[in-house]
């Protein structure tokens, strides 16, 4: 057995994270995203009922590994969802020169004079 094997939660959360840093300072294209999702959880799908039929442990790790790419890929695609330069109705995609901002105060700051 791998030595960090019964350690599930560190495993996902390292993948999840790698695939956040990785459209951080990457900057992935997002078309190709949910394809590589589907293909990686039928591919996941296939070798953990082939693993649990045969009772074969690299099917079974295999299918551990293709999750963890899902899970990979989950953290790149929940990244480009919230990245707010990534929306279209952000200022970066606007055609026209912009002439002024308006911005809304939801709670006022409450300073310290010493």
């Amino acid at each position: 057995m791998i030595k960090w094997a019964p350690y599930l939660f560190v495993r996902i959360i390292v993948c999840f994270c790698a695939g956040i840093l990785c459209q951080i300072y990457g900057g992935s294209n997002f078309q190709p995203l949910p394809l590589l999702i589907a293909l990686f959880s039928v591919i996941f799908l296939v070798f953990h009922v082939a693993g649990t039929l045969r009772a074969s442990l690299i099917f079974i790790s295999l299918a551990g590994f293709a999750g963890l790419i899902v899970i990979f890929l989950l953290g790149v695609t929940i990244t480009y969802q919230r990245t707010a330069s990534n929306s279209a109705d952000h200022l970066l995609h606007q055609k026209q020169p912009i002439k002024y901002y308006t911005g809304v105060i939801s709670d006022f700051v409450v300073g310290i004079h010493l």
